[in-house]
Parts: structure tokens; C-alpha cells; sequence
């Protein structure tokens, strides 16, 4: 009875019971072969902490692990950089993986770092070392203004600490046995020490510039790159001036400010290699005092100010808008708004009734239509809050004002064209000649080519300010390629090569073969490297790391 009842049940919802079912079983297969799914895809959470993100090793690595991974990493990173950790965290995540399978060969080689060596790499790090040693003092405050807002703790910075001096011997470990063959040596050797003498070959733009060029092709070139000939953008603006002057009538200087000021500055007031006394400078110090308290007081008017202005065009949608609240606000206050006539590029030096303050026209037109008022501003001579007022976009500048730039355009490519196929006919000459040097010798003459002999080097001293010369060592059959440069085309032949002696390789003998073992070294923590990233696997892509 209930066989028969089941398979009319069956047979009736076929097509809807098999639709179910194909659908668990898809859901169930993709569960379980993709890396990284869980239930969290179905109930909310885009990733749980225990989410599969990678493998290193062939072991999983979760999401939890990962990103404490990355927090660890951008401390570490931190304390021998300038950037805040946030800013490093882009290079750590796309080295992440390498770095935790390091920590897991590290742990699987057996390398242990005991607290003595954490402590003493910690009191090394400069960022915690003042004049006096290890500052105790920026320690704490590191791990109050870094490690705490990561939600870690100082075990877990310190536990950081002991992962990079483990990885550290891991990578060292890898290169330390390498060993250097007498051959290998001698040949790196000799290739160090080979002094060579050359000539740097150009051909300077200059010599290949045409003569005439018809006015039908300058009009013709400015309509095909009229993108090349465009006006700059300009802006009108209107300006509130806190002047530092009006503020130092209101600021007090104490003797103890001097005296403090004066032991801190004491090379500034060096006269003939003798400090000068306090009495002499005095009056210097009083205005320099009372200057940067003004400058304070000045800035602190216009960041009000700005907030104010901040504030109440927080709910207005449009630039028009935005320039209408300024105005108002600026009247309120009594400010008087400055109105320079003339129009403003980003390289103006000038702005009217105002003069020489390249930080307020930079600020100027780091604003945008929708959003035209500046940040305050601190100038040369004043304080500023401004806000552009009129617009001018880049537009093609009629022909007749830049006639001047396309002739000068076009016949510097003109040039470069002709300049390039000079030096290339030349390098094919030179490649198929028996003796390049009577070859040299004899275009030496031409006005459109340069001749310059490089002093002679070698690999072990060619300085490396010196482009000729170490571009020189790129050369293939002692001729290089063709180079563009900034005034020409430039390319080197090698006019001959001078194998060291014996006693020049004996006297450097010991120096070369440290720095043969240092490459080879770098070459076999390379390949470790290679190594250890080629058993790492991640299933996030670049968006979901960041």
C-alpha cells in the first residue's frame, strides 16, 4: 500500500523531484571540489574565518591565518620603511603565500629562534633607538599606535619577530654551502677585470633637423596632433586670507621658549665654527618664535574655517552651490574676499593682490567642479581658503598662436627620424666591416656624428654614474644597439679588450671571490625561492585579497 502510494507520488511529480535533486547534488559537488567554499557563501557571510584560501606545501591555509599573516607582515615591514603599515599591505598580500610557506619550511627544518635573539634584533631596529640606544618609550608606542589597532598583541608582534629571524637562517642556510670551482672563479675573474676601451658613437638630433619645412605641412601636422597643441586648463578664484601678520600682535615669546629654542638650534647659530651667545641672537630667535606661533594661529583660523565651509556644503549638490555657501559664510565672518582678474594655470607664479604662492595655486586646481573649494593652505605670507569660481577646460590653441611649437615639433621628429636611420645605416656598416676602427676614424669627420672615446674600464670599476660606459657592456660582437637619448641617437663599439694578468688577478683575488660567492649565493636563495613559491597555491584573486 504504501510502495504503490510512494510510486504514484513518483511518478506524478517526476520532473520537479528530479529538478531537486540535480540540484543538491550540484550544490554538493561544487561544495566539495572548490577550494575555499563554504557555508558561509549560503548563509551570509561572503567568507568565514575557516574558509580555504590556499595551500602551501600541500597543507590548507585559512582565511583566519591569512590575514593575520598579512597584518604580522605589514608591522614588519613597517619598522624598516617609512609608510605606515596600512600602505605596505598591496606588497604584502602579493608575496603573502611565499612568506607563509617560508615560516612552514622554516618550522618544518627544525630552525628555532630563542628570546635572547627576538630581544636583541627588537633593541637593534632604529625605529625604537634614540641618541641614548634602545628607547623603550617609541616601543610602546608602536605597539599602542600599530599593534593594538590590528587587534593583535605584543606576543604576536614578538612571535612576528621570531618568524623573520627564523626565515632569515632558513634563506641563509640555502646558500651557504655553495661552493666556488677554480675554473668558475678564474673565469669571473677574468670577466671583471677585462679593461676595455671604447668610443660612444651619436648622432645628435640637431645635425639631422630639416631646413625648410613648407607651411601646408605644419598645418597638416598641427590637424593630425591638434592633441599636442592644447591650451591649459584654467580657473578663476576668490580667496579669504588669514594673514600671519595680523597674528603676531597677540603672541607672547617667554625667556624659556628662547633659551629651549636656542640649545635645540645651537648649528644655527654657528658664526665661524664658534656658537654665538644667546644675547646676539636673541632678537632672531624672539621673531622666529613669534612668526611660527603666528603661522599657528593663522592656520588654525582657516582649518575653522574650512570646517565650517566643510559643514554646511556637506548637503549641497552642486559646485555652483558650493561657491554660494563660501560666500555667504566668508560675509558672515566679515572676511573680505580677495578677487584676482586674471586667470590661473597650474604654472602660474603669480596670482593677483596676492603674489608668489605656488602652494595655493597647486591646491586651487587639486579642486574640481563638483567640489571647488580648497583645503586650508599654508602660505609663504598667509593662511588661505579658496575656492575656484570659473572654469576654462584644454582646448586645441588656434594654429596661428603655436605655429611656432609645431614648427619645432615637427622638425625635432623629422630629426629623429633621420637621425635614426643615419645611425642604423652606420651600425650595419660597422657590423660588416673587417676593421671598424678605420671605420670610426673616418666618420669622425662628419658634422652629423660624434665621436666621444670612453676612458678605459673594467666591470670592477666603471663608475656607475658613467651611462657610456656601463652601457657599453651590453655590447654583442663589441657593437651595441641603437639607443634613442635625449638630444640623439647613440650607440658603442668596443675597439678592444684587455685580458687582466696574473698579478692583477692575484692582488684581488680574495675580494672577487667574496663577491663570486655573494652572487652565487643570491643565485641559490633565488632558486630556493623559485622553489618554495612553486609549492604555494592560492585560491583568491587580487580583489579579494585587498
Amino acid at each position: 500500500m504504501v510502495i504503490r502510494k510512494m510510486n504514484t507520488v513518483l511518478v506524478k511529480h517526476n520532473k520537479i523531484l528530479f529538478g531537486a535533486f540535480s540540484v543538491i547534488i550540484i550544490i554538493s559537488f561544487v561544495w566539495f571540489f572548490t577550494p575555499g567554499i563554504d557555508g558561509s557563501l549560503l548563509f551570509g557571510n561572503r567568507m568565514s574565518p575557516n574558509s580555504v584560501v590556499g595551500k602551501v606545501f600541500g597543507k590548507k591555509v585559512k582565511l583566519k591565518d591569512y590575514q593575520k599573516a598579512v597584518d604580522n607582515k605589514s608591522l614588519m615591514l613597517s619598522l624598516y620603511n617609512p609608510a605606515a603599515p596600512a600602505e605596505l599591505r598591496d606588497y604584502v598580500i602579493a608575496n603573502i603565500f611565499t612568506d607563509i610557506a617560508l615560516d612552514a619550511a622554516a618550522e618544518n627544518a627544525g630552525i628555532t629562534v630563542p628570546d635572547e635573539e627576538v630581544i636583541a634584533e627588537i633593541k637593534r631596529m632604529p625605529v625604537f633607538n634614540s641618541e641614548k640606544g634602545f628607547d623603550h618609550k617609541r616601543y610602546e608606542a608602536f605597539i599602542k599606535s600599530y599593534v593594538e589597532p590590528a587587534g593583535l598583541t605584543t606576543a604576536d608582534f614578538e612571535e612576528s619577530i621570531r618568524k623573520f629571524i627564523a626565515t632569515r637562517k632558513l634563506l641563509q642556510s640555502a646558500s651557504l654551502n655553495v661552493i666556488v670551482v677554480p675554473d668558475e672563479l678564474d673565469q669571473f675573474m677574468n670577466l671583471r677585470l677585462e679593461k676595455i676601451k671604447a668610443s660612444a658613437i651619436r648622432f645628435p638630433f640637431a645635425a639631422y633637423k630639416p631646413g625648410k619645412i613648407s607651411e601646408q605641412e605644419l598645418e597638416d601636422f598641427y590637424k593630425k596632433n591638434t592633441q599636442m597643441f592644447m591650451t591649459a586648463p584654467q580657473l578663476m578664484t576668490e580667496v579669504v586670507r588669514f594673514d600671519y601678520r595680523n597674528y603676531m600682535k597677540d603672541v607672547k615669546v617667554t625667556d624659556k621658549q628662547v633659551e629651549d629654542y636656542y640649545k635645540a638650534s645651537e648649528e644655527k647659530f654657528k658664526k665661524n665654527g664658534k656658537v654665538q651667545p644667546l644675547a646676539a641672537v636673541k632678537a632672531q630667535i624672539v621673531g622666529e618664535l613669534r612668526l611660527e606661533e603666528a603661522k599657528n594661529k593663522a592656520m588654525d583660523a582657516a582649518r575653522e574655517f574650512r570646517n565650517e565651509l566643510y559643514n554646511a556644503a556637506s548637503e549641497v549638490s552642486t559646485g555652483a552651490g558650493q561657491i554660494e555657501v563660501f560666500n555667504t559664510i566668508a560675509g558672515k565672518h566679515g572676511f573680505r574676499l580677495i578677487k584676482p582678474v586674471s586667470w590661473l594655470t597650474a604654472s602660474s607664479e603669480q596670482i593677483d593682490k596676492i603674489g608668489k604662492e605656488p602652494a595655493l595655486v597647486a591646491a586651487l586646481f587639486r579642486t574640481t567642479e563638483r567640489y571647488p573649494i580648497t583645503k586650508s593652505v599654508a602660505g609663504k605670507n598667509a593662511a588661505y581658503v579658496a575656492v575656484a569660481v570659473k572654469r576654462q577646460p584644454s582646448v586645441p590653441a588656434p594654429f596661428a598662436e603655436v605655429k611656432a611649437k609645431v614648427k619645432e615639433v615637427l622638425a625635432l621628429q623629422k630629426a629623429r627620424v633621420a637621425a635614426r636611420e643615419a645611425a642604423s645605416d652606420f651600425a650595419a656598416k660597422l657590423a660588416a666591416s673587417k676593421n671598424p676602427q678605420v671605420e670610426l676614424a673616418a666618420v669622425a669627420k662628419n658634422p652629423g656624428i660624434q665621436v666621444k672615446p670612453i676612458k678605459e674600464f673594467s666591470r670592477q670599476t666603471v663608475n656607475p654614474a658613467d651611462y657610456e660606459a656601463r652601457y657599453a657592456l651590453m655590447a654583442t660582437d663589441n657593437i651595441t644597439p641603437v639607443i634613442p637619448m635625449a638630444d640623439g641617437m647613440m650607440m658603442v663599439l668596443i675597439e678592444k679588450r684587455i685580458p687582466p694578468t696574473a698579478a692583477e688577478k692575484q692582488a684581488l683575488k680574495d675580494t672577487l671571490t667574496a663577491e663570486f660567492q655573494a652572487e652565487k649565493r643570491a643565485l641559490a636563495e633565488t632558486a630556493f625561492l623559485d622553489w618554495v613559491r612553486a609549492n604555494t597555491e592560492s585560491y583568491l584573486s587580487n580583489e579579494q585579497q585587498q
